[in-house]
């Protein structure tokens, strides 16, 4: 099931060609041609800020976002335009290798991200992969 969300607070909300949804990772499998057909196409760009709740052991957290990442790949991969873009929160562990060799197979360019307001001392980055090859 998509939920179409009103993009209220975001910059580019007076964009009409702008949607934003929010697809739950337990749904990406049959959400892709739901999602194709709303957008009369493919997308654009795949943006996952999801994480699961924190369970207090970091290796157990950072395979359990990981996991989650995997997920939100593999449903890019299916709703993707050519070209399109893929970014994903992740904390550094140790795991997010396969990730990255995954995405490499599937993207034109891929790097890590830490944006300049996360924390110094956090092991959260976001990986951004452009040129969906298809």
């Amino acid at each position: 099931e998509l939920e179409e969300l009103a993009p209220r607070a975001l910059d580019w909300a007076d964009r009409r060609d702008a949607r934003l949804l929010v697809v739950a990772p337990t749904d990406a499998g049959r959400s892709g041609a739901a999602l194709a057909k709303l957008l009369d196409g493919k997308a654009d760009v795949v943006m996952s800020d999801m994480a699961a709740a924190s369970s207090g052991h970091k290796q157990t957290d950072h395979l359990r976002i990981i996991a989650l990442c995997e997920a939100a790949a593999y449903f890019a991969f299916d709703v993707l335009e050519e070209n399109g873009t893929f970014v994903a929160k992740v904390l550094a562990g140790g795991a997010e290798g396969d990730l990255q060799k995954l995405l490499k197979q599937k993207f034109t360019k891929v790097a890590n991200v830490k944006p300049p307001a996360s924390r110094a001392d956090s092991s959260e980055k976001f990986v951004v992969a452009t040129g969906f090859r298809g």
